[in-house]
Parts: structure tokens; C-alpha cells; sequence
């Protein structure tokens, strides 16, 4: 299985992103921010590449973005040349 591991940004940039520390590379200054929310996706993705291969996931990208695509043209309304008083409820 692929095992893709998350990844600390420990510069002065991964600071102002939410990753606490005192802006060393020292790893046991500060708060470590594991990324545990995103490991699922990740997992599930590897898992689908490993047994079904790599057109599968782009495959299920390209029907999530149709059926959402579907949804906007039937179920948005239309907001050209509108101003927001009349659009809110």
C-alpha cells in the first residue's frame, strides 16, 4: 500500500500557516501540528492507486466535478446583473 506521511513545515512560513513554535528547527519546541484530519483521504487514494490503479481516482475526481457541475446548472440561480438585495432571501 502507498503511504504517504504528513509533512511539518518548521520555518518561519509553517509558523504564520498554524504550525506553533518558536521558529527553530528544534522538534520539540513548541506545538506539532499532525495533519491526522487529512490521513483518511490519503489512505483511501493509496489504496485505490495500489488495487485499481491510477485512472480510478481520476476517474471518480472527473464524476465528482460533473455531478457537481449539474447541481450548480440546475439548482443555482443566476446572479449576472443582479444586485445582492435581490438575490438574498
Amino acid at each position: 500500500m502507498v503511504h504517504w506521511p504528513g509533512v511539518v513545515d518548521r520555518s518561519a512560513a509553517g509558523l504564520s500557516r498554524g504550525q506553533a513554535g518558536c521558529g527553530t528547527p528544534d522538534p520539540g519546541c513548541g506545538i506539532r501540528v499532525d495533519y491526522q484530519v487529512d490521513s483518511g483521504g490519503r489512505n483511501l487514494v493509496g489504496y485505490i492507486v495500489d488495487t485499481y490503479g491510477i485512472s480510478v481516482v481520476f476517474t471518480v475526481f472527473a464524476a465528482v466535478a460533473l455531478i457537481a457541475g449539474l447541481v450548480t446548472i440546475f439548482f443555482a440561480i443566476e446572479t449576472k446583473g443582479r444586485v445582492l438585495e435581490e438575490l438574498s432571501p
